[in-house]
């Protein structure tokens, strides 16, 4: 049991040492998300309709050309009015590309497509039709749009979110699942038709954030000076500390006696172990690195409805604030499970099951790490005084460690 403490003490000790790391979503995932916005158009009287998908690696069919591996991706939306007539059709090809056979296969790796267009106020069916063009079957997705018309009235435009893994390549956040990870959430949206006889003027903006029993859990106000009769708005909201569950973001705008609003829904997870986005089985065999096998056996034996007390009841005894609503710990347990995923994933292998996602798990990264020609790889941890080598197993992607079974011995909970 020594032992077992002493792991936990590193753990706490470098838990705070990796940086950003990528945060993989918990839920299951369909083969592709889709999601719209509308805009005011350029052109008078239209529309502007952005229509979004994304797909991940693991659902593409990569041919290699003995060096690096590729896939062709062809999409087609079609908008029908209520007369079932087919009024625009726009089309998209992309060439996607992998250094590794293991980049294919990780579901971590997404793809976002984006088609824009300018289209009368009204409502349409959406057929996206989306094909790997290395398989002969094409997936297919339906929805109805409601396009409105940004040109006659006081208006606000759809409410688009991003979050922390989105930022880099301004992707708006189109499955609404905002995970812990996220400190806050950025809103864009845009007013139009304020039509002021005079500028500046006082334009008077509230948030409002609702759960969804419909009780206001966060409002904010503000007033803004405008100057033109078209605006575009940038804003920030925390949700460090929002249980997790449904929400949606409404925006109320007034301007003299013009009122405009608009809504978005999402979901919030706060925890990498709420039993209604992540299998109970999931979470037990992810705890291996922490649990002892006495842990592992209790958690077994309780009853359906007990199994989320449980669950939080074992983290408790690793949170190092109590008193606070974070359990750092966990927290960075879990981004090491996604970051081992991520990284050390091969083939139909779980990151969190190699070698290499062992000694992450129980030590983090690295503060060094060599490579030689003997297909040899060595992490050095100074601080910790400790050095793991591992041998590649005949110039593939995977590697075994030296002296795993003493190791397994020392250091893994039991």
């Amino acid at each position: 049991m020594e032992k077992v403490n002493e792991i936990y003490k590193k753990l706490a000790v470098v838990f705070f040492c990796l940086g950003e790391l990528f945060f993989y979503p918990l839920y299951a995932a369909p083969i592709i998300s889709v999601d719209y916005y509308t805009f005011q158009s350029m052109k008078e009287g239209k529309t502007r309709l952005e229509f979004y998908f994304s797909i991940d690696n693991s659902k593409l069919q990569f041919v290699s050309d003995g060096n690096d591996f590729f896939a062709s991706v062809s999409s087609t939306l079609y908008l029908f009015n209520d007369q079932d007539e087919l009024v625009k059709e726009q089309s998209l090809d992309y060439d996607l590309s992998c250094d590794t056979f293991d980049e294919t296969l990780n579901p971590l790796i997404n793809h976002y497509f984006k088609f824009n267009m300018d289209i009368d106020p009204a409502k349409y069916k959406a057929v996206l039709v989306v094909e790997d063009n290395n398989i002969s079957t094409p997936i297919k997705h339906e929805m109805v749009l409601s396009i409105p018309d940004y040109w006659t009235t006081f208006s606000v435009s759809a409410l688009q979110i991003f979050t922390a893994q989105e930022e880099k390549y301004k992707t708006p956040n189109i499955n609404h699942i905002i995970f812990y990870t996220a400190p806050e959430v950025e809103v864009y949206y845009e007013s139009y038709n304020i039509n002021s006889d005079k500028f500046p003027q006082n334009l008077n903006i509230e948030y409002l954030l609702e759960n969804d029993k419909g009780k206001v859990v966060q409002k904010q106000s503000q007033v803004i000076p405008v100057t033109q009769n078209n605006s575009g708005f940038n804003t920030t909201f925390p949700i460090a500390r929002l249980a997790s569950g449904k929400y949606s973001l409404q925006v109320n705008q007034v301007i003299g006696n013009k009122k405009a609003s608009s809504r978005i829904s999402f979901t919030v997870v706060q925890s990498p172990t709420n039993l209604a986005f992540k299998p109970f089985n999931q979470i037990l065999g992810e705890l291996q690195y922490i649990a002892t096998s006495e842990d592992l056996d209790i958690l077994n034996k309780l009853a359906f409805n007990e199994r989320q007390k449980g669950i939080d009841e074992f983290w408790k005894k690793f949170d190092p604030t109590p008193e606070t609503d974070k359990n750092e710990i966990m927290i960075e347990y879990y981004k090491r499970i996604e970051q081992a995923k991520k990284t050390f994933s091969r083939q139909k292998v779980s990151g969190l099951e190699t070698d290499f996602g062992m000694i992450f798990m129980l030590f983090g990264k690295p503060d060094r790490v060599i490579a030689n020609a003997q297909q040899a790889k060595v992490w050095y941890y100074r601080k910790l005084g400790l050095t793991f080598t591992f041998i590649g197993l005949n110039g593939f992607s995977a590697f075994n460690l030296v002296d795993k079974g003493q190791i397994f011995k020392e250091y893994m909970p039991r």
